[in-house]
């Protein structure tokens, strides 16, 4: 049986071209995850009116608040302020793997619930929601802004 032998030649340059290709893709793929997370907060926090001790409307996002009323209902809710607590966090990624970021309602030193009730509503009271419309609006926009990093990388590949 014949057998033929192929060589690549220039396999190092490739290699580097490829890592080069990868780096530059992850680079513009962590600068869309942070403006896109940092958006998202900013977003949502715009949605939350300061409140001045009355309830929100059902329906619409809940009142960001502080105050005597709320501490007296449940003092985790009421000791913290639900615009500071929507917050996002990017988690170091390993070259090559998935890059993550996270965007909560976090309550230092509790878990997020409130936000959740808040958000679904509880048998007591209606939903407000304030998180997911904004996260699934942003989406799309992120995914656009990552296929163009992908095509600027590939260009800049093909040089």
């Amino acid at each position: 049986m014949a057998a033929k032998k192929f060589t690549l030649r220039g396999k190092k340059e490739l290699i580097k071209k490829l890592k080069q290709f990868r780096g530059n893709v992850e680079d513009g793929a962590k600068k869309v995850v942070k403006s896109t997370s940092a958006k998202m907060v900013k977003e949502i926090k715009g949605k939350l009116a300061d409140g001045n001790g009355d309830p929100s409307a059902e329906g619409s996002a809940p009142h960001s608040q502080k105050t005597r009323e709320t501490k007296k209902l449940n003092s985790s809710v009421g000791k913290y302020d639900l615009k500071a607590s929507v917050k996002w966090k990017l988690f170091k990624p390993r070259f090559g793997k998935e890059i993550i970021a996270r965007v909560r309602v976090k309550f230092p030193g509790s878990n997020s619930f409130y936000g959740h009730m808040l958000e679904y509503g509880t048998t007591n009271m209606a939903a407000r929601p304030f998180f997911w419309g904004t996260i699934r609006r942003n989406e799309s926009a992120a995914k656009k802004s990552l296929e163009r990093v992908i095509k600027k990388a590939a260009k800049k590949w093909k040089k």
